[in-house]
């Protein structure tokens, strides 16, 4: 046996490995299954064998990375109730709140996971509608959504719930003065996205514009869930993202 072999027992014995040692099914009950796991290289644990997503075992690098931090055998997919729920509701918020302040290069190295479950965006050159490359309004990937536990999981379910529930509230009259007030009042402040690179009224009415008060709650509501769904499944952001990573080898 090799150094890296034996170093990885090593981290296996001293982690609550035992559970990992078996399969479950959907609904994470265990079952006797002595398959073999795939490896992740950066992750101390690696994907739990059988867990499975229509039929094929999924790869979930989220779900690694938080078991790592937060292991909990009694919890779905072993992971801290807590830390999931703060995963789902983060993801929830910033969906919402990046695309009504219109911020752009959300390319994978401006989106970071904490240990506690909270997803992070940084880097927020580019706002009010402005991008390097592309602009595109939302981010959320099919990664991201197999964190929750796929789409047909209780979790995408809440993640939903939260993002309608966070539009809706950021529509209410008060909070959108409040919003475009303190935008309105940034407009000598010099930033390049709002009154350089572009008009400020012109910024301010996109801003506007991208809390659709021409719908109602309910439209709302199945709008931005139409805007989650486009984002899921937008093959522009994988280009935005191969883009990227030829960039930083120029």
């Amino acid at each position: 046996m090799d150094s890296r072999q034996s170093s990885r027992s090593k981290d296996d014995a001293e982690g609550p490995s035992e559970a990992f040692n078996t399969t479950l099914d959907v609904s994470g009950k265990q079952v006797s299954d002595s398959a073999s796991r795939k490896s992740h290289r950066w992750f101390k644990y690696d994907s739990l064998p059988g867990l499975h997503q229509k039929g094929s075992v999924s790869e979930n690098p989220i779900q690694d990375f938080l078991r790592s931090a937060a292991y909990d055998e009694s919890a779905p997919y072993f992971v801290k109730k807590d830390v999931m729920a703060t995963y789902v509701k983060s993801c929830a918020g910033y969906c919402v709140i990046t695309y009504l302040l219109g911020v752009g290069d959300r390319h994978l190295d401006n989106m970071l996971l904490h240990q506690n479950g909270h997803l992070l965006h940084c880097d927020y050159s580019f706002i009010l509608g402005q991008d390097p490359k592309t602009y595109l309004p939302m981010r959320i990937t099919e990664e991201m959504i197999k964190g929750f536990g796929g789409r047909d999981s209780d979790n995408f379910a809440k993640f939903l719930v939260f993002t309608g529930a966070a539009f809706i509230t950021l529509r209410r009259h008060n909070n959108i003065h409040s919003l475009l007030s303190h935008i309105n009042n940034m407009v000598h402040a010099g930033m390049g996205d709002l009154s350089i690179n572009q008009p400020p009224e012109e910024a301010i009415l996109a801003m506007r514009g991208r809390f659709r008060l021409d719908l109602s709650d309910d439209d709302a509501m199945a709008y931005i869930e139409d805007v989650v769904e486009k984002s899921i499944t937008s093959k522009m952001w994988r280009a935005v993202d191969v883009m990227h990573s030829l960039g930083k080898h120029f």
